[in-house]
């Protein structure tokens, strides 16, 4: 397998401090893997305290019912909006935010980077629908500890856990392929050429790429017509696409180049492997 630890300081540097529940949740690791059995991990199981953000109740329910197979006594918070989540923090901050990036209202990357402000120390951990190629890099350099397609195995998610709570950042290894490959290279996949629009113009470009139409983009993000038309020529402008058919291909072309399969990487772990951290 190849050696990704100390990667994370390639990317933009984010705070490793403790979340701002407790000091003992601070403890360093020195072991290059976390064991979920580990003294380290076992030690903050009576303080823990997470909250599971995600507008889907079943997936709430879901995350609870894997995160108490490890953590029995640990404390279980919910809220299905970044309103609700924001009143729970207020009353208490949690030891670990697990948040889906799909949300009602502001997109989830814009929570995790009013959480990196309001809360510089609380550690979040992505587990979300959205496809790791395009949002697993974004939701690292807004603050996130961690992305996890809601796709994995729940023994992943909870790797994943342990390991943010040990103050590492936890991808996949095909995200740390991309990583590594954007900061060696230029133009290694579509991705990086939208690099510099918004999220929101991201959401709508890869709607559109998937042949959502207007009206139906403006329902799916509960916003109006009028917000998506203005997303859509600021994606031309930043593009330099010349009309909304150039817009229309690139869309279509990107999110096509991005679902095809890559090659396999001869030095890539066998498949089923569990994800790494560093």
């Amino acid at each position: 397998m190849k050696n990704f630890h100390g990667l994370s300081g390639l990317l933009k540097k984010q705070p490793l401090a403790p979340s701002c529940g407790s000091d003992r949740q601070a403890r360093s690791v020195k072991d290059q893997k976390v064991r979920l059995d580990s003294p380290a991990v076992r030690s903050v199981e009576a303080d823990l305290d997470i909250l599971v953000l995600d507008i889907q109740p079943i997936s709430r329910a879901g995350v609870a019912s894997v995160l108490r197979r490890r953590w029995v006594s640990c404390v279980l918070r919910e809220a299905d909006s970044a309103t609700a989540a924001l009143t729970e923090l207020a009353r208490r901050c949690p030891s670990l935010v697990i948040l889906e990036l799909n949300l009602n209202g502001p997109s989830g990357l814009d929570f995790v980077r009013q959480m990196v402000a309001l809360h510089p120390r609380l550690r979040m951990l992505v587990f979300s629908s959205c496809q790791e190629e395009w949002y697993a890099d974004r939701a690292l350099r807004a603050g996130a500890r961690g992305y996890v397609m809601k796709s994995a195995a729940s023994e992943t998610l909870l790797e994943a856990v342990a390991q943010v709570l040990a103050g590492r950042i936890f991808v996949s290894p095909a995200v740390a392929d991309l990583v590594i490959a954007r900061l060696a290279t230029r133009g290694y996949s579509q991705a990086d050429q939208t690099a510099i629009l918004s999220d929101r113009e991201l959401e709508v470009f890869l709607l559109i790429g998937n042949g959502i139409g207007t009206a139906e983009i403006a329902r799916r993000l509960r916003v109006s017509v009028s917000s998506v038309e203005c997303y859509r020529a600021g994606i031309k402008r930043k593009l330099n696409f010349a009309n909304g058919a150039q817009l229309v291909r690139a869309a279509v072309a990107c999110v096509l180049a991005e679902a095809a399969p890559r090659k396999p990487d001869p030095e890539a772990p066998p498949e089923g492997t569990p994800w790494i951290a560093w």
